[in-house]
């Protein structure tokens, strides 16, 4: 379905910078570099977890990144594609290139409202920087997502952060912490 969508967008775009429009009837009102154009080149960089084609991957972060950088890399389009790039890095147990997408996905949450999303993403750093040996890092990771969700009233999220806080706070030794921390999730 990306390649479907990848596939129309450049159909799209070719139709409308040479001027064959027969498919349009407005074309002049179509603009041809598109947010939704480079989300799918970033939403296709998960295809090289399907292919394990490094070079699949290489060419489309780079379109995507192309793209953005036409855009002038918006807040909320970095904050996608990044998180993109990290989601597929972790599938691949590549940490160090899962954490530097991340922190820019995390960089530009900061910088524009970014609700529930800018969560998701704190929770997937801290998974990696626990999973490749980072636990203090993970654990303020998690608190700060924890004290943005609070703010935002979504139980939901706070307890998938209340859960992830969890396993590094024990790494830590602060057992009784994590335990009271999920008992009042429970309650």
């Amino acid at each position: 379905a990306v390649l479907r969508c990848l596939n129309l967008s450049l159909l799209l775009r070719h139709r409308v910078t040479t001027g064959v429009s027969f498919l349009f009837a407005n074309s002049d009102r179509v603009r041809p570099a598109t947010e939704q154009l480079a989300r799918a080149y970033a939403a296709a960089c998960i295809v090289d977890r399907v292919s394990h084609d490094p070079r699949l991957r290489a060419r489309y972060s780079d379109l995507s990144r192309h793209w953005a950088d036409k855009l002038n890399r918006p807040h909320a389009l970095t904050l996608y594609i990044s998180m993109m790039f990290g989601l597929s890095a972790m599938r691949e147990t590549d940490w160090r290139r899962a954490e530097d997408s991340l922190k820019e996905a995390a960089h530009a949450a900061e910088s524009a409202y970014s609700g529930r999303r800018g969560e998701e993403v704190l929770n997937s750093l801290g998974m990696v920087l626990y999973f490749s040996g980072q636990i203090e890092g993970a654990v303020e990771t998690y608190e700060h997502a924890r004290e943005m969700c609070v703010e935002r009233h979504d139980a939901r999220m706070l307890a998938r952060l209340t859960n992830g806080l969890a396993c590094p706070l024990m790494c830590v030794g602060r057992v009784e912490e994590a335990r009271d921390l999920l008992e009042e999730q429970i309650d």
